[in-house]
């Protein structure tokens, strides 16, 4: 089933009573994740987005950096767009040139778009040892591997290369966002990536929130735990304040 999407907004803190906030967004798995914050915190110094965003990291521990922005945004939009399948394209040449390697994923991600429409994907790059470009990319409904090949090659066939296509399904949406995302630290590390984007996504992902008021950090951990029920197990990470609760 295809998840189709308007634009990527995870939704906004609302201006209610109450010294705390509880902010659940909720996955089509029925995955849930929540984010308890103080409703003045945007004053603690810095904007309210970096705090945010701070308190939101996975379970890595690292300070608050560009990757680890990228890669909730990543675990989010998987999870959002219930993606449970990963289509990794290869050359079978030692190509290294990202600026040609960008059209060509973009020309077929174009062309899988025309098959399914409002099909939900996200594209992660990746350099294999020898230095050649692949890329894995999730996707949330069914493609036939004999088709994408055949356009795969079709497209490589311009520019005189060759290659090949894999596909895997994972039953959980969650590890395949964790596996694609810890891609990113790796692009970062990439003296040629310069100010390219770190991933390719369709536009338009809404994941549904609520916004619940509440007199402290207690009494948030405690409406988390009614709406999660067995899928919460009492873990959170604490940053700047915020905490950070998945129940997946």
């Amino acid at each position: 089933m295809t998840t189709a999407s308007p634009k990527l907004d995870i939704g906004t803190i609302y201006d209610q009573k109450g010294s705390h906030y509880l902010r659940v967004l909720r996955y089509p798995n029925g995955g849930l994740e929540g984010i308890i914050r103080q409703r003045n915190i945007e004053g603690h110094g810095g904007s309210k987005n970096r705090v945010v965003a701070a308190a939101e990291a996975d379970a890595s521990g690292e300070a608050d950096s560009a990757p680890r922005r990228a890669r909730t945004c990543i675990r989010r939009h998987i999870m959002g767009s219930a993606c449970d399948r990963m289509l990794t394209l290869t050359y079978r040449e030692n190509f290294s040139d990202r600026d040609l390697a960008d059209q060509q994923v973009s020309a077929l991600l174009r062309i899988i778009k025309r098959w399914h429409k409002g099909i939900g994907y996200l594209a992660v790059p990746e350099y294999q040892k020898r230095g050649a470009i692949h890329w894995h990319i999730a996707l949330n409904t069914r493609v036939e591997a004999t088709r994408v090949r055949k356009a795969w090659n079709k497209i490589l066939e311009k520019s005189g290369l060759s290659g090949n296509i894999n596909l895997q399904y994972f039953p959980s949406a969650a590890k395949q966002a964790a596996y694609l995302a810890k891609y990113v630290s790796k692009d970062m590390d990439d003296p040629n990536r310069g100010t390219r984007k770190r991933y390719k996504r369709n536009r338009g992902l809404v994941i549904p929130e609520t916004v619940i008021r509440c007199e402290g950090i207690n009494e948030g951990f405690a409406k988390f735990n009614e709406m999660a029920g067995e899928k919460w197990h009492g873990d959170y990470l604490e940053n700047h304040g915020v905490y950070w609760m998945r129940a997946y």
